[in-house]
């Protein structure tokens, strides 16, 4: 059981000149994945996934994770049903608020519907709404309109042949539908990445099953704000070619990253493929790579004609229980510059969204297996911040924060901890546990002693504990209750 903490305001972070880069985990007692993040103005970030760790009693809940410029914990909300829900991205509205664009399975017609969430600017829940029918719908990106409304692109499986459709809805501000539109054929056909042109129109990247050519071909498409599709075109290259993910440079050119199976015998290959505001596809490549090479995430930052490149692989210097990560910047010409992030560690990784920021750096979300003192079979949130002229953060420095609030914790108001603040004796006293387990964490969520509460009653030295917070956590088979505690000598 990992130990349920909140950690406030501590953090690692490289730093030269005020450029900040850093490797943070989020976690609790359940499973966390970050899949979308948004930069705001005073330069924090609200983050968007799923997390079991709100309500382990429910399925896993979408949420809003608040952190500010460094990665330090600063609240969190969470949304969602009996079920699951997963938030893919979250958008910010100045002054108004954010959406959170996912998908269901509390909710809705389907297995699975889009989800739409808004709330105001504290996190608190105005109105949802699910989008879909009876088969599965999943939003893998979005953007809000210049009317304050929601574009959500993705697949659906609500058709007469159970493949997957590409799923396109456009709501209005209040999250009623203005109209939808589902592409596919024989195969399935799926929507990953999108960008915008301007305010009316928008690049959309994915795949389409070519029933002629029985293969899977990568798909580039621009659609304008009523659903009218001005261009649709397929990317033939050997074998099967798929696009997840879209950047704009904008005013110049677009860069769009995948994969494709037919340049090479060793399995995938990263695909890139850059076209210019009309469409034209100014540059493509594709392997071959040794082993398997996925490219998920790609974003523009403050550098011209360099991009940052997310990639899953797994060959001989992977971990053996799953694919890494790597982020490496690149050259248009998809000329490899330089390594900035590798996460290697057992377990898939995962990339969830890379997104430019404000200081001319980049940040990413995902989730990982890598932390210590967590349980190795349950997934932690990351955020990875990378710094501008390329200030690389270092992984080997990991700073475990809590996802969930300390508003949200479980409290027994039977469980008393004294004194506090506290020197030299910490007393624990419960009247209704008389047997359980008594936890000290300290703020880098190490564990610090385990004591068996005996008859109720516990008492800790603290004379060989540094000054500083520690939470104190009490587990019994019916109670798990949290304290944070001073220790100051």
């Amino acid at each position: 059981m990992r130990i349920l903490i909140l950690i406030i305001g501590l953090f690692v972070t490289s730093s030269l000149f005020g450029q900040i880069a850093f490797f943070n985990i989020y976690s609790n007692n359940g499973d966390e994945s970050g899949e979308g993040i948004v930069q705001l103005e005073d330069s924090s970030y609200m983050v968007t996934g799923s997390s079991s760790s709100f309500a382990p009693s429910l399925g896993s809940q979408a949420f809003l994770l608040h952190i500010d410029s460094m990665g330090n914990f600063m609240s969190s909300t969470h949304y969602g049903g009996p079920e699951s829900e997963v938030g893919r991205r979250v958008l910010y509205q100045p002054n108004d608020g954010y959406y959170i664009a996912g998908y269901t399975n509390s909710y809705g017609n389907g297995g699975y519907d889009y989800y739409l969430v808004k709330t105001d600017l504290n996190g608190v829940e105005q109105w949802s709404q699910t989008y879909g029918g009876a088969g599965w719908e999943r939003v893998w990106d979005a953007a809000i309109m210049p009317d304050s409304g929601v574009m959500m692109i993705g697949e659906t499986s609500s058709n007469p042949t159970d493949n997957l459709d590409m799923y396109i809805v456009r709501t209005d501000k209040f999250g009623d539908t203005l109209w939808t539109k589902t592409i596919g054929g024989a195969g399935d056909d799926v929507l990953k990445g999108m960008a915008s042109l301007n305010d009316s129109t928008y690049y959309v990247v994915g795949y389409t099953y070519v029933e002629d050519s029985l293969e899977t071909n990568a798909v580039v498409m621009r659609i304008d704000d009523e659903g009218q599709i001005q261009l649709f075109d397929t990317l033939d290259l050997t074998g099967n070619t798929y696009l997840n993910a879209l950047s704009y440079r904008e005013g110049v050119k677009y860069m769009a990253v995948g994969y494709s199976n037919g340049n090479s015998p060793n399995g995938d290959d990263s695909y890139y493929v850059q076209f210019d505001t009309n469409g034209v596809i100014l540059y493509e490549y594709s392997g071959p790579d040794d082993g398997d090479q996925v490219a998920q995430v790609v974003t523009d930052f403050g550098v011209p004609d360099v991009w940052y490149i997310g990639i899953d692989y797994e060959n001989q210097w992977s971990e053996p229980n799953g694919n890494d990560c790597f982020v490496g910047r690149y050259l248009d010409n998809f000329v490899y510059a330089q390594s900035a992030v590798t996460l290697h560690y057992e377990n898939p990784d995962y990339m969830g969204q890379l997104i430019e920021t404000s200081d001319g750096g980049a940040v990413m979300v995902g989730r990982t297996y890598a932390a210590s003192g967590m349980i190795a079979s349950s997934s932690n949130l990351y955020v990875v911040k990378i710094g501008p002229n390329h200030l690389h953060p270092d992984i080997h420095n990991i700073v475990e924060q809590g996802v969930v609030n300390v508003s949200e914790l479980s409290v027994s108001d039977d469980f008393h901890v004294y004194p506090n603040p506290a020197n030299a004796d910490l007393f624990v006293k419960s009247t209704s546990v008389t047997d359980g387990d008594v936890t000290l964490v300290d703020a880098f969520g190490r564990i610090v002693i385990t004591e068996d509460l005996f008859l109720g009653e516990l008492r800790i030295d603290l004379s060989s504990f540094k000054d500083g917070v520690y939470y104190l956590r009490l587990s019994s088979e019916n109670t798990n209750s949290t304290r944070k505690i001073v220790i100051q000598h």
